[in-house]
């Protein structure tokens, strides 16, 4: 797969630095290989479609998830803590079922904070305003997880979907270098071309998710 390395557009002094801009995204792709990448991109495709079904399972799976993560960092990545990581990931896990609407809205919230933030960072505007934005979008999507609870979760994870979709693609473009090499370009040196690559597979998840919650039988 090209490297990312190559070409790298000039950063203005004062941009943002965060974890979360084009130029790190494709680079934290090279070391996932074409079978990881399909993966991806199956599982960008169910939260698309039947995100809003499986909703639960994903609360319950992404907070014990970072129960676990927050385990090990508290108390070290060694074998002999991996039951301590798992009944973090338990007790998380747990907690988030019997809150689900709460643990959701924190999802969407971080769902909203991403996406906001995501596009003021690729838009090449200092951190501190790339912070805000995140701030911002956290406040937003978590109040209203509160008052329009299926359409935040339906668009929470048509994102996560789309995003996982994208990146799967992307990974599995690296079998042909000059598409890659295409997209690569197109990505890191058009500030919106990323945000418009999630927004459009993020609104036809939407719509999917809407039509079947909708159309499906009571």
């Amino acid at each position: 797969m090209t490297r990312l390395n190559e070409a790298r557009p000039h950063t203005a002094p004062g941009a943002s630095t965060m974890l979360f801009t084009a130029e790190d995204w494709l680079r934290s792709l090279q070391s996932l290989d074409q079978g990881t990448g399909l993966l991806c991109a199956v599982a960008g495709l169910i939260l698309m479609i039947f995100g809003w079904r499986i909703f639960r399972l994903l609360v319950v799976l992404n907070f014990a998830a970072a129960g676990a993560v927050a385990a090990l960092q508290w108390v070290g990545h060694w074998p002999a803590n991996l039951i301590i990581a798992l009944a973090a990931a338990a007790l998380c896990g747990l907690a988030s079922w019997r809150v689900v609407k709460i643990a959701a809205g924190l999802l969407g919230g971080l769902a909203g904070a991403f996406a906001l933030a995501g596009i003021v960072a690729n838009l090449r505007m200092e951190e501190r305003f790339v912070w805000v934005a995140a701030i911002v979008g956290f406040v937003i999507a978590f109040m209203l997880a509160f008052v329009l609870f299926r359409q935040i979760v339906i668009a929470a994870t048509s994102l996560e979907g789309a995003a996982l979709l994208l990146s799967g693609l992307i990974v599995l473009l690296g079998v042909v270098p000059p598409v890659y090499e295409l997209a690569r370009r197109a990505i890191v040196t058009t500030p919106l071309v990323l945000p418009a690559a999630l927004l459009v597979p993020t609104l036809v998840g939407m719509y999917i998710q809407i039509c079947l919650l909708y159309t499906s039988p009571s």
